[in-house]
C-alpha cells in the first residue's frame, strides 16, 4: 500500500514538472514573445540560435532555417514590447569574416503602422551580405584581366600594365605641368568648398526647377509634340526647303554683287537719307507738335464744312474777350513804369463798368470762308424727313427749285420763312 502511495506521488510529481517545463518552454513564450518570418536568398552562415538585433541591441533570436524553394524561410522570435513598422526590412550582417552572423530589423518603429504577430518580411525587403568566396573570385578575374597575358614564357603586357606605361610615358617631362594642375585643382576645390552655401542654394533651386518641370509635364508634352510635327513637316518640305536656301543664296550673291557695283550711290543715298533723319530729328518738337494740334485741327474743318452749300464756315475766335477788364487795365498796367498799381485801379474804376458790358465769348459775326456751287436739293439727306420740303421737277427733268417767300416789311421780315407773322399792335396801322 505504501508503495502504491509512493509510486502515486512520484507519478504526481513528474507530471507536475512536466506541466511546468511544458508552462515554461512553449505557454510562457508564446504569451511573451512573437513570431516574424523573413524570406532570403539564401542564409549562409546563420544558424538557428543566433542573434536578432535592433539599432544593435538584442531583441530575438533565429528559431528555424528552412529552405522553401529559390529562397530560405527564416523563423525569428522577438520579445512582444519590441514593435515592429509594417515596412520593416531584415538584413543578414556579418561583422568580420570568423564571426557568427545575425539579423538586423531596420528601420526602428517610431510611428504608424505595425507588423503583427506572425507576420511575414518578404525577400525583396531581406539583403544579405556578399560571401568572400564571391569576392576573391571576382578579384581573381579582375587581376587575370589587368594582368599580363599569355603563357609562361612568352607573357605580354597587361591592361594595367599598359596603362602604366602610357601614363609614365605621358607624365615624362610634364611634371610643371602636372604640378600647376594639382594645384589650380586644389584651389578649386578650396574655392568650391568656401562657397558651398552657395553651391547648395544652386541645388536648392535645380531642385525647384525640376519640381516646376515635373509639374509642367503635360506642356511639356505638348510641345515636344508640337516640335515633332514642325520637324516632321520640315522633313516632308525638305526638297522645298533646299530649293528656298538655294534661292536665298542667289539672291544674296544678287545683292552684294548690286551693292559692289552701286558703292558710291549707295553711300550717297545713306549720307542724305541720314541728313534727312537728322533733320527730322532736330524738327522733333515742331513735329510731335505737329501731330498733337493736326487732329484737332481737322476735326474742327470736319466741324465747319457744310455739305450741303459746300462751304466753309467759322466764327472767328479772339482771346481775353471774355475778361475784357482784366485784359484793358492789365495792358495798361503793364505799360507804365511806375505807379502800375493806381493805374489798374482808376481803370477798373471809371473804365470796369464800360467794359464789362463788351465781355462775349466770341464775336458776334460768322464768316464764310468759301464757297461755291452746293448739293441740289435731292442730294440732301435731312436727320428728320419733315425738314424736307416739297421738291418740284419739270417735264426736262431740270430741278425747279420754289421760289422763296416774299420779305415783309418792317419787324416780321426779321423771322425765319414759314413762321407766322407777327400780330398787329393796337392803334398800330398807316399814318
Amino acid at each position: 500500500m505504501s508503495m502504491n502511495r509512493k509510486t502515486i506521488s512520484i507519478a504526481a510529481g513528474a507530471a507536475i514538472l512536466a506541466f511546468l517545463a511544458l508552462l515554461t518552454y512553449v505557454i510562457v513564450p508564446k504569451l511573451t514573445t512573437k513570431t516574424v518570418t523573413a524570406y532570403f536568398p539564401a542564409a549562409v552562415g546563420l544558424f538557428p540560435g543566433d542573434a536578432v538585433r535592433i539599432l544593435g541591441v538584442d531583441v530575438g533570436t533565429v528559431q528555424k532555417i528552412e529552405p522553401e524553394g529559390t529562397r530560405v524561410a527564416v523563423e525569428m522570435r522577438l520579445d512582444k514590447k519590441w514593435e515592429l513598422p509594417a515596412d520593416v526590412q531584415a538584413v543578414i550582417l556579418a561583422p568580420t569574416l570568423v564571426t557568427t552572423r545575425f539579423v538586423q530589423l531596420t528601420p526602428a518603429y517610431t510611428g504608424g503602422p505595425t507588423l503583427d504577430d506572425g507576420g511575414t518580411i518578404p525577400e525583396d525587403h531581406t539583403a544579405m551580405p556578399v560571401e568572400w568566396d564571391v569576392i576573391k573570385e571576382q578579384l581573381t578575374r579582375l587581376t587575370k584581366t589587368l594582368g599580363p597575358q599569355g603563357e609562361s614564357g612568352n607573357l605580354e603586357q597587361g591592361t594595367l600594365g599598359t596603362f602604366v606605361s602610357d601614363a609614365a610615358d605621358n607624365a615624362r617631362g610634364n611634371g610643371e605641368t602636372l604640378h600647376e594642375t594639382l594645384d589650380k585643382l586644389a584651389r578649386t576645390t578650396t574655392a568650391l568648398s568656401d562657397g558651398r552655401s552657395d553651391l547648395f542654394a544652386v541645388v536648392r533651386n535645380l531642385s525647384l526647377l525640376v519640381d516646376a518641370l515635373a509639374q509642367s509635364h503635360d506642356q511639356i508634352v505638348q510641345f515636344n509634340g508640337h516640335l515633332a510635327s514642325v520637324t516632321q513637316l520640315l522633313g516632308d518640305s525638305e526638297t522645298a526647303l533646299g530649293d528656298s536656301v538655294a534661292d536665298l543664296d542667289r539672291a544674296v550673291i544678287d545683292i552684294a554683287e548690286f551693292v559692289r557695283d552701286n558703292k558710291d550711290g549707295i553711300g550717297t543715298a545713306v549720307n542724305e537719307l541720314g541728313a534727312a533723319t537728322q533733320a527730322l530729328v532736330d524738327k522733333r518738337r515742331d513735329l510731335e507738335q505737329v501731330f498733337h494740334v493736326a487732329p484737332t485741327a481737322l476735326v474742327n474743318l470736319g466741324n465747319i464744312y457744310q455739305p450741303a452749300q459746300n462751304a466753309l464756315t467759322a466764327a472767328p475766335v479772339l482771346s481775353n474777350t471774355a475778361n475784357p477788364v482784366q485784359f484793358i487795365c492789365g495792358a495798361i498796367a503793364g505799360a507804365g513804369e511806375q505807379g502800375a498799381e493806381e493805374a489798374t485801379n482808376l481803370c477798373i474804376q471809371y473804365l470796369g463798368p464800360l467794359l464789362k458790358t463788351l465781355a462775349f465769348n466770341y464775336i458776334p459775326l460768322g464768316t464764310v470762308i468759301g464757297n461755291s456751287v452746293g448739293a441740289l436739293p435731292d442730294q440732301i439727306v435731312y436727320s428728320e424727313p419733315g425738314l424736307a420740303g416739297p421738291i418740284q421737277t419739270g417735264g426736262d427733268s431740270q430741278l425747279r427749285i420754289p421760289p422763296a417767300p416774299p420779305v415783309l416789311p418792317g419787324l416780321p421780315g426779321l423771322l425765319l420763312p414759314g413762321l407766322p407773322a407777327l400780330p398787329a399792335l393796337p392803334g398800330a396801322g398807316p399814318r
